[in-house]
């Protein structure tokens, strides 16, 4: 697919403009729960709305990852929006990029050779640990304690490691600091009924969409036709994913602003092997395949 001269450039402007409102949409989705909380009680949806806006924040990292503003702001928002998910932002922009450059390799982390084989009682732990990210938990708690010693399993180089070490000690600075002063104040509710209760429902919800990328598709193969799914949805899911859904797109056109995908989707004619008409028929899809 060709660009006319200066549409990239284009694209790229309109997306800076569009991060903002993104960026307020998902300020006042954390916000808006915390006040009614304030004024009207604490409600069973307020932990599923904020569950929902944290698990968004995943998909708006996973687009600074590829650059929306200078590096150094958009790992400031990215550091900002993976706090309270222990996500290290330049951690996972060296895991991301490593995933787009090695799909369907060896050198994939993820390719079939490299997975473990859980079998019989073991599997439904298995699934269990990943849906509610735990290992991902059990993980980050080891890289703080090494990022303190200056090391990374992660970082391909010396500048990545610096970088994903600060983060780290940044973010360990911040859980300290939150859990003083709700210590201080005696006020663990604000930890259980604002983090833990819409972290657990953030990780299952980033999993199912992080997952159903590429699920069922053949991780075997560097060609984005065969080794993830584009998902035709509603305009709320697109929102949701950060046109996310469009992933077959976004691996073959990696450079090109996530907004722009559907309406370059014509452009691209791509030879989908994995689409779906919304998550409904995807859930369906997998269903079959089990």
């Amino acid at each position: 697919m060709k660009l006319a001269p200066g549409e990239l450039k284009s694209m790229q402007q309109k997306a800076k403009q569009l991060f903002v409102g993104k960026l307020v949409i998902y300020t006042l989705g954390m916000l808006i729960p915390v006040v009614c909380a304030t004024v009207y009680g604490y409600q069973w949806w307020i932990p599923v709305l904020m569950g929902v806006m944290l698990s968004h924040g995943t998909q708006l990292m996973h687009q600074l990852t590829h650059g929306v503003y200078s590096q150094k702001v958009d790992r400031a928002i990215g550091g900002a929006l993976g706090f309270m998910l222990f996500e290290n932002f330049s951690e996972y922009r060296v895991s991301h990029l490593h995933h787009h450059r090695h799909i369907g390799t060896e050198q994939y982390h993820c390719h079939p050779s490299r997975q473990p084989q859980v079998k019989g009682w073991l599997k439904p732990g298995y699934v269990i640990a990943h849906l509610f990210k735990l290992v991902f938990y059990f993980k980050t708690l080891k890289r703080i304690a090494s990022a303190l010693n200056g090391q990374s399993d992660i970082a391909d180089n010396d500048r990545q490691r610096r970088l994903i070490c600060a983060d780290y000690r940044w973010m360990l600075l911040g859980y300290v600091i939150v859990l003083a002063t709700v210590s201080i104040l005696d006020a663990w509710f604000i930890l259980i009924d604002y983090w833990f209760i819409p972290l657990i429902i953030a990780s299952i919800l980033h999993t199912l969409i992080e997952v159903t990328s590429h699920v069922g598709c053949q991780m075997d193969n560097t060609n984005p036709e065969f080794n993830a799914r584009s998902i035709e949805t509603n305009i709320l899911m697109r929102w949701y994913s950060n046109s996310g859904c469009y992933h077959a797109e976004h691996h073959k056109y990696m450079g090109i602003p996530v907004d722009a995908l559907k309406g370059l989707k014509d452009r691209m004619q791509l030879q989908h092997h994995y689409h779906n008409n919304g998550y409904i028929d995807l859930c369906a899809t997998l269903l079959k395949l089990k």
